[in-house]
């Protein structure tokens, strides 16, 4: 399952009774099966073994035959109890295994008190038990599943089956897509009965999960799927969306909006109703990402894509790629108006939700412009440059979320910048150094090398200064403890010194006999990984002709 998908999956909020209040009524389940279903996940191993032992885990299970609010809050019980104990090994999952679970929940008769904790139990236990223990339990979910999307009207039971889906067009390649190819036309155009009196943001929200399993199992060649694509790239929702604060404050300050709710209330929501939309646009973002699926890697630049041209010839269409860089530079790139945002100055309950989301779009944006980038470079060089230092100074992300967002930023440079020779000259020069200074994690450094190879190569006419910048900021990562980034930083070293512009630099900074010494620290520290190895033998072969090359010029 990927990570995107197990993040921007909908939570279930269930307001339940403690441990605390069952330990006044020992001899009530139905208290203790909804205390289960509410245990938090921020217990340790000890705590949640304390608490879910064999007994209670046989007591759940048993109780699958009970009456229906029972097995309701056994279900969530036993979602809850496989989601937490995901962190502490396989003895839960063994045990419920032991006591055969799967048995028990193919004999559980379905209705539709039970059914949205039935299908959150399922996805569970697909996304974490080996699917080959499981082969009755998916035929009978298979049918479970063609009933719910067909007689539901229930459109919370859509979505966790819809949800479902996903998980299974994930991890099983021959998922029998045919046995629900009307169903799932009629959900994605919203002709199902169940989906008629929704809003726009749950409308979308279901047409999204829709997408993705669509793209899951390769339909993607239904020009339907493209046509909403395109839409959902200039629809309403995006403009609506580009400003947190317009949107928040209308619905969170405005009084008139209604004057007997409080404030909090109003809030909750409208995040509510931003969560679901987000949703939709991350979903449309990550399968455009799918579609325009690009191979980076900071370390050797493979620049590499790999376009379903075949199944997907609308998408590569150089109209379509225009006018999907065009959309997502104005809405996403321009998108940290967030960082101005009043209510987000001020501490709130909502702050960390809103500015969480906020960083995932824009983190996908920033990947599906990375990938359209190397088809055809948009002229955006000041834009990235003014929105990293923005971000750098930025004080109401987490410094984690900083970094990351910045390493989006500077991948998609590196693509701007590759792709367009003119822009590179846009790139002050002395910006990669001084951010540099500043950004001292792992992989910033390695992608601000990647950029300095551009920035700073024997084609574009800098300054003595300059590069003697350049080279004291190189040599100090060559003393990093990762190899490969020492090795980068060489690579990129003798690219800057390959013309004979800077060769009294290299003579006065005392360069060769630095650069023998590298030479042979890397001898000595070649890696095991197939394509480190190959790299680290390349960048050793062309620094050794380099040394011997000055060497007899100097």
């Amino acid at each position: 399952m990927n990570n995107l998908s197990k993040r921007i999956r909908k939570q279930k909020k269930r307001i339940q009774p403690t441990l605390e209040d069952q330990e006044n009524k020992p001899d009530d389940f139905e208290l203790f099966s909804a205390s289960l279903a509410n245990i938090s996940p921020d217990l340790d191993e000890k705590q949640f073994n304390d608490i879910v032992s064999g007994e209670n885990i046989y007591q759940l299970i048993i109780n699958l035959k009970n009456s229906n609010q029972i097995v309701n809050n056994c279900l969530f019980a036993i979602q809850n109890i496989l989601k937490i104990s995901n962190r502490f090994g396989d003895r839960v999952m063994k045990t419920f295994q032991t006591l055969n679970l799967i048995t028990h929940l193919i004999e559980i008769p379905i209705n539709e008190q039970i059914i949205t904790p039935y299908l959150m139990v399922a996805i569970e236990i697909f996304e974490t038990w080996s699917i080959d223990a499981l082969n009755i339990y998916y035929q009978h979910i298979l049918l479970v599943l063609d009933n719910v999307l067909n007689k539901s009207l229930n459109a919370d039971v859509i979505i966790e089956a819809l949800n479902l889906i996903q998980v299974l067009t994930e991890i099983i390649p021959q998922f029998p897509f045919q046995q629900f190819q009307a169903t799932f036309q009629s959900i994605y155009l919203l002709e199902h009965p169940s989906l008629q009196k929704l809003n726009f943001a749950q409308q979308q929200r279901i047409k999204s999960l829709t997408l993705i399993s669509f793209l899951n199992i390769g339909y993607n060649d239904d020009p339907k799927i493209a046509q909403f694509v395109n839409q959902s790239i200039s629809m309403d929702i995006f403009d609506q969306l580009r400003n947190f604060e317009t949107f928040i404050l209308v619905q969170y300050i405005e009084e008139e909006m209604d004057v007997d709710q409080p404030k909090d209330e109003r809030l909750e929501l409208a995040l509510s109703i931003w969560e679901n939309s987000a949703q939709a646009i991350i979903q449309v973002l990550y399968y455009l990402g799918r579609i325009y699926e690009y191979d980076y890697d900071g370390k050797q630049q493979n620049k590499k894509l790999y376009p379903n041209k075949q199944n997907a010839p609308q998408f590569f269409q150089q109209n379509v790629i225009t006018q999907l860089q065009q959309q997502i530079i104005n809405y996403f790139i321009n998108y940290q108006q967030i960082q101005q945002a009043k209510v987000l100055t001020s501490s709130t309950t909502y702050t960390e939700q809103l500015v969480e989301t906020s960083l995932l779009i824009l983190s996908t944006a920033l990947i599906v412009s990375q990938n359209l980038a190397s088809l055809q470079a948009p002229q955006i060089t000041p834009i990235l440059l003014q929105q990293i230092e923005s971000l750098y100074l930025n004080s109401i992300f987490h410094a984690e979320d900083k970094i990351q967002l910045i390493n989006e930023y500077l991948k998609l440079l590196v693509q701007v910048l590759s792709n367009d020779e003119k822009q590179i000259l846009q790139v002050p020069e002395l910006f990669l150094i001084n951010l540099g200074n500043e950004l001292q994690e792992e992989e910033s450094l390695f992608i601000l090398v990647e950029l300095m190879k551009l920035r700073y190569s024997s084609k574009i006419i800098n300054t003595i200064d300059i590069i003697q910048k350049v080279t004291l900021f190189l040599l100090n990562i060559m003393n990093n403890k990762q190899i490969m980034l020492a090795a980068e930083a060489l690579d990129c070293l003798f690219d800057v010194y390959t013309e004979e512009d800077y060769n009294q630099l290299l003579v006065s900074m005392n360069m060769i006999p630095i650069l023998k010494q590298g030479y042979q620290g890397l001898k000595q520290s070649i890696p095991k990984s197939k394509d480190d190895k190959e790299f680290l033998m390349l960048t050793l072969e062309n620094l050794g002709q380099f040394i011997e090359y000055k060497v007899k010029l100097l």
